[in-house]
């Protein structure tokens, strides 16, 4: 996505950016990229100073980036610590309290992981062994979160009278 980068100074701005001579006139602008826009912006420019050693006006980087999305968007009601994405605040506040996202089992695959891990570094395992233990521990992790979320979804049901 394009944006804006304009110059806030009352001087042009001038700065190699990646192998490429940038040019901003002074309260003017140029368009690029949104990530190459936030990079140029951020990247150091030295300033320049006299003879009393005070900066240089013409050297001040008043760069500002209009256009584009500025923050990232997140769900509402989701579980940061395991993604489960609740319908409403009492749910996702629900699921938080009963602490499913915690299980032990995500522990017990972490021991195993590590102990693994142990063996690889040792060299006691070859790379096609290594596939086949992640693929297994990707399962058992896929499997324990899918059991957590219907534990969470029948959890959630509202009791008939």
């Amino acid at each position: 996505m394009k944006v804006k980068v304009f110059n806030d100074n009352v001087h042009d701005f001038k700065q190699n950016f990646r192998g490429e001579a940038i040019y901003i006139p002074a309260k003017g602008f140029v368009e690029m990229d949104q990530d190459d826009a936030h990079t140029f912006q951020s990247q150091y420019y030295p300033p320049e100073v006299d003879a009393g050693g005070a900066q240089k006006p013409e050297s001040f980087k008043m760069l500002r980036v209009e256009g584009g999305n500025t923050t990232p968007t997140l769900d509402p009601w989701t579980c940061q610590a395991c993604g489960y994405k609740g319908i409403s605040k009492k749910d996702l506040s629900d699921h938080v309290s009963a602490r499913l996202h915690l299980n032990d089992g995500h522990k017990h695959l972490e021991n195993e992981t590590a102990a693994s891990a142990e063996e690889i570094v040792a060299g006691i395992v070859d790379n096609d062994e290594v596939m086949t233990l992640l693929a297994e521990k990707m399962s058992a992790a896929m499997a324990a979160k899918n059991k957590n979320a219907a534990v969470q979804k029948t959890a959630t049901k509202p009791k008939e009278a």
